[in-house]
């Protein structure tokens, strides 16, 4: 269910004629230890991130083929992407990371748990660097765009996208929205009030420095294909989902559901909730639901 109180700050946001500007990352690249290890952390089980990871590992997995070739934007220590990868064995994924650290964390991961159909490059995620044009069956992001510097190297991510992309490929990006109030970040921000303190920090940046949906959706709208949507959930307003279904029609196996309905169950109280909460707000504002 979700909070009267975030439907209120859902409804200042909508209503308010202002924008506070966006502020960047005052390091636009984790390289220190105990901050990847930190940000690691809140994709464990305990974590605050593990709720949108199965969500977004649903997603994800709802868009691609077997035969597929995932590319990842900033995939950070690979906690994520090694979820999806997981989920989807006979599809190869490639992550794209600018810290050394990140990577010798992901790589570890991949090493630990025998993946391999993953592997990351030290490269730079606006770039594309190294992929010929129409070359990516599916492009995915997750919480990283909002570390670009500006405006203007977001749009030649989104330009390269659309170079490396197939004709018939497949988007999903997921990323902060830049709140129009300062109420409205605190809000947020409080609401993960008993999170550690390096952690706040960290997400009082990310939120920030996301960019806003006036200019996400523009950006879109240039350069992206046509069919390509673009998603805020209702009543938590600092997410923004930029979908493109791309060429995959078959529906997931009940294999495939099995596992995700097991990583589900065996989530905390709290983490099933803030699922419940994410997969509603997107289905009111027309991402279909997920059922599990």
């Amino acid at each position: 269910m979700i909070s009267l109180s975030l439907i209120k700050v859902a409804l200042q946001e909508y209503f308010s004629s202002s924008q506070i500007l966006r502020r960047p990352e005052p390091r636009l690249v984790m390289d220190d230890d105990d901050q990847v290890i930190q940000f690691d952390s809140e994709g464990e089980p305990s974590g605050n991130l593990v709720s949108s990871y199965l969500y977004i590992s649903f997603r994800v997995t709802e868009l691609i083929n077997e035969s597929s070739l995932v590319l990842d934007l900033g995939s950070g220590s690979g906690q994520l992407l090694s979820r999806i990868a997981r989920y989807n064995p006979q599809t190869n994924f490639i992550g794209l990371e600018l810290s050394p650290q990140m990577i010798a964390f992901a790589n570890e991961r991949i090493q630990r748990q025998q993946i391999s159909n993953m592997e990351m490059r030290h490269q730079d995620m606006s770039l594309l660097d190294g992929f010929s044009d129409k070359s990516v069956d599916a492009i995915i992001s997750s919480l990283a765009i909002h570390h670009l510097p500006d405006l203007k190297t977001l749009e030649v991510c989104f330009k390269n996208i659309a170079r490396v992309l197939k004709d018939d490929g497949s988007i999903f990006l997921m990323d902060f929205n830049l709140l129009k109030r300062e109420e409205s970040i605190e809000y947020f921000i409080n609401c993960e009030s008993k999170s550690p303190r390096r952690s706040l920090r960290d997400y009082s940046y990310s939120l920030r420095a996301a960019f806003p949906l006036a200019s996400m959706k523009e950006l879109v709208t240039r350069y992206l294909p046509k069919d390509t949507c673009v998603y805020t959930p209702f009543g938590c307003p600092f997410f923004i989902m930029i979908l493109r279904k791309g060429r995959k029609t078959e529906p997931l196996t009940q294999d495939k559901i099995k596992q995700f309905k097991e990583a589900f169950k065996g989530m905390s109280p709290k983490n099933k909730s803030t699922f419940r909460e994410i997969n509603l707000s997107f289905a009111l504002n027309g991402v279909r639901k997920i059922a599990l």
